[in-house]
């Protein structure tokens, strides 16, 4: 029986019943063999760059379903895939500029698909405008807890009709840091995260403050000017969970 963690487990309540899955870079496997073992998905495959990375879930699908034949796919990102194979691409600790380069690799196979689920390790801002600019739509933005850190997931769609790229630059990348739905109650972790974020804005504003005498003091002031805007907008957020 496979247990997921919380990070795998609220990933997988977000793939519909049904669809068709790729789990990109997908490590030991445990999320796509856990779609086979519940019957919750009628087709997986399972890919990573080299063989000696596929290895881990390739040993975990063998000891599990010894006698059920799995896809096993080695490539890098969504080169393994056939344009629209799958429903949903999950791309789970994977870098957001690694993810943008995966994307970017092959723009129309990457629009082939019906739905993303990402969960990019950093740049998530990042990540979020190239999304935007390609016409995805953001559907959620998930927050979950593991390891002492908080993962960002994002589920997003592809536009039916995509039309290239749109101008995003009206919208400043402390909205795709830190987007609204941060301010609600979702997954129920928000209100942790944004503490935990703005004791890590607060440790660096910190550090710039006591440095600043060592800097240029106009860059000194944008970079303190910077840190408490992000500061504010997060407890902004932060004070709509408490009251």
């Amino acid at each position: 029986m496979i247990v997921l963690t919380d990070r795998l487990s609220l990933i997988a309540d977000n793939i519909p019943r049904g669809d068709r899955v790729a789990d990109i870079g997908t490590d030991h496997g445990y999320l796509p063999l856990y779609l086979i073992e519940n019957n919750l998905s009628p087709k997986v495959i399972l890919t990573d760059i080299s063989k000696g990375s596929l290895s881990k879930a390739i040993e975990n699908g063998n000891r599990l379903f010894p006698d059920l034949h799995i896809d096993y796919r080695i490539g890098d990102g969504l080169e393994p895939l056939d344009k629209g194979e799958v429903d949903t691409v999950v791309m789970a600790g994977i870098g957001g500029l690694l993810t943008i380069d995966i994307l970017d690799w092959d723009i129309s196979k990457a629009l082939s698909f019906k739905r993303y689920i990402f969960q990019p390790r950093n740049n998530s801002g990042m990540l979020r405008r190239y999304l935007l600019e390609q016409g995805f739509t953001i559907e959620k933005n998930l927050i979950v807890p593991e390891n002492k850190r908080y993962s960002e997931i994002i589920v997003a769609t592809p536009p039916v009709d995509y039309q290239g790229r749109y101008s995003v630059d009206t919208i400043q990348n402390i909205e795709l840091d830190f987007p609204e739905s941060l301010g609600e109650k979702v997954t129920g972790f928000e209100a942790d995260y944004l503490k935990n974020a703005i004791e890590i804005e607060n440790s660096i504003l910190e550090k710039i403050i006591a440095n600043q005498e060592s800097e240029d003091s106009s860059s000194a002031q944008n970079s303190i000017a910077f840190r408490k805007g992000r500061i504010a907008r997060l407890q902004a957020f932060l004070d709509k969970h408490i009251t």
